[in-house]
């Protein structure tokens, strides 16, 4: 199919009008069809031709012949004349647009003045195809009769009014097609600006926006119609308008310019930006417009703070970690040195051969053994930090009589207490609640926090033990009138490693990982644990546990210590650091 088509370059009405007035004063036949056989203009066609040959198979047949003819030897910017085989004069003229043949211009039928007309031939050809001779002798007697030299002007006159005519709508096509084009690559570009994630403005040489191409993601200080036609140095905010100031005079000065973040507060919303100036290159101007690009990077920096903030935690984790190292070597290095320094006085006085017992071995001996209890608690805390750490704990419930455990263990400790000097006093709101207890790992929870309220309680001071029934809860408190927690470390008291400042704790020992079992212990039962204490009056360790029951009862593989002497090993391991 032809790309180009006559009917669509030139007004074929127009053109049709003036072969009229043309044929008018001239009496020249014309004809023009394009590339798909289509008459578009024809004035003056001779009845011999179009009633008599093109009606005929043979006489036709003949035409087709001689358009052929004139379709070989057509070549651009040249006219074929030629008799055709009915014997009449026709002239044509090929219509070459971008070097394609989109159309024939025709100059026909006629004869020269020049040559002598043949009738007995015609005669003879209306007897050989059957025409009524009167009739086409008739037709033949009206055919013109031209001289070669205006058949040359009348082509030489069509050939430069077409040329005109195809070349002014070429041009006038390509235009369009240049416009088109353009407008399809400037929607194409803002569809493409607004589909990034930045917006994009243009400022020109007077600080005025004169384009906005706004991301559909990003919330802007104002809507794009509000920025265009405005000077930045008016709608933006004073401080981001200095920065842009800033910015502008550098790049006029030939700096290259980095790009630079700033904020901005819309409604209740702190966002931050990212912009990007440049100039817009354009030959031989030193000046000229500004294009900035806008990124939101108010999650980039939301981010980087909670970045900031992971790793601020994590240090203070390590370094926590660090303390908690270095508490543990101490806590192993002390009983160790205890029992070595005692071990070595015992072999100093065997080799001496003196009374061992003049040298109070009991006191030795007792020391040793308290720090041989003190090694096994931290053994025993760190095992079960561990176990905890990878999941291998393990609850092991029975449905037990929780005020009774908490009481006996409350009594055996009254004895360690009042050896330093401090009253433990135990009070219920009933005196029975069986429910869903642990009760090796209940009495690790009350034996803790007891002696840390023993070990943080100065001589005189008191211990309360006592026990809430909530119905659906049980709430067991342990209360002190020790040296209490600081404010900041309140909320952290719980955590793995955590200790309160050494300064308050110097004259005491510790690893910091008790009440974190403490804690882990609690959770399991499905409770929780709080904390309440203020510096230099006290704390207050509050434990609230679900009353639930397993329907499990306790039996002989459940060893529960029910008496005073039941509790010395337990205790003696876990105030192994309490000191008298």
């Amino acid at each position: 199919m032809a790309k180009w088509v006559l009917g669509e370059l030139v007004n074929v009405s127009a053109l049709q009008a003036m072969a009229d007035h043309l044929y008018a004063i001239s009496a020249v036949p014309i004809g023009i069809i394009d590339s798909n056989d289509n008459v578009l203009v024809n004035v003056g066609w001779q009845d011999i031709c179009s009633k008599f040959h093109r009606n005929h198979p043979v006489a036709s047949e003949r035409c087709r012949i001689s358009d052929e003819y004139i379709k070989k030897y057509l070549h651009e910017g040249h006219y074929v004349e030629y008799k055709c085989l009915n014997n009449l004069r026709d002239v044509a003229l090929p219509i070459i647009v971008s070097g394609e043949h989109i159309a024939t211009l025709f100059v026909g039928q006629f004869f020269y003045e020049d040559e002598v007309l043949d009738i007995e031939y015609f005669r003879k050809q209306a007897t050989e195809l059957g025409f009524d001779e009167e009739e086409y002798l008739s037709a033949l007697s009206r055919i013109p009769v031209f001289s070669r030299e205006k058949i040359n002007h009348i082509m030489e006159y069509y050939k430069g009014l077409v040329t005109t005519l195809v070349e002014s709508s070429m041009a006038r096509i390509k235009q369009i097609e240049a416009d088109e084009k353009l407008r399809k690559n400037e929607v194409r570009m803002r569809n493409l600006l607004q589909s990034m994630r930045d917006t994009v403005f243009v400022i020109d040489e007077e600080g005025t926006f004169v384009e906005c191409y706004q991301s559909s993601d990003m919330i802007l200080y104002a809507t794009p119609e509000v920025f265009l036609g405005q000077k930045y140095e008016k709608i933006l905010p004073p401080e981001v308008s200095i920065l842009f100031t800033n910015v502008i005079t550098r790049l006029k000065e030939g700096e290259v310019v980095e790009p630079f973040d700033y904020s901005l507060k819309i409604g209740d919303e702190i966002l931050w930006y990212s912009a990007q100036v440049s100039k817009v290159k354009e030959e031989g101007k030193k000046t000229g417009e500004i294009i900035v690009v806008v990124r939101d990077i108010t999650d980039k920096k939301k981010y980087e703070k909670e970045l900031l903030k992971a790793k601020s935690e994590a240090e203070a984790v390590n370094n926590m970690k660090n303390t908690f190292i270095a508490n543990m070597s101490h806590e192993l290095r002390t009983p160790i040195n205890v029992i070595l320094s005692a071990i070595q006085l015992f072999e100093l006085n065997l080799k001496n051969s003196l009374d061992i017992n003049s040298y109070n071995s009991s006191k030795h001996i007792k020391a040793m053994k308290q720090n041989c209890h003190r090694l096994l608690r931290i053994i025993n805390n760190q095992i079960d930090v561990t176990k905890i750490e990878a999941g291998f704990m393990n609850l092991n419930p029975r449905d037990m009589n929780v005020v009774s455990i908490v009481e006996d263990i409350t009594l055996s400790v009254a004895e360690y207490a009042k050896a330093k000097g401090l009253y433990v006093q135990f009070d219920t709101e009933i005196e029975e609640k069986v429910m869903a207890l642990d009760p090796d790992k209940l009495e690790r929870i009350i034996l803790n926090l007891l002696s840390n309220a023993i070990k943080f309680t100065d001589k005189n001071g008191n211990i309360f033990v006592n026990i809430y029934d909530k119905e659906t809860s049980i709430l067991i408190s342990i209360k002190d009138t020790g040296i209490g927690i600081p404010s900041d470390k309140v909320n952290k008291i719980l955590e793995r490693f955590i200790q309160v400042e050494n300064t308050l704790i110097k004259s005491h020992e510790g690893s910091g990982i008790g009440l974190s079992i403490v804690k882990s212990f609690v959770e399991m039962h499905g409770g929780t644990i709080t904390v309440l204490s203020e510096l230099g009056v006290g704390s207050e360790f509050l434990i609230e546990l679900p009353v639930t029951t397993v329907h499990k009862q306790c039996n002989e593989h459940c060893i529960i210590p029910r008496s005073t002497q039941d509790y010395v090993e337990m205790l003696n391991i876990e105030f192994s650091d309490i000191y008298y």
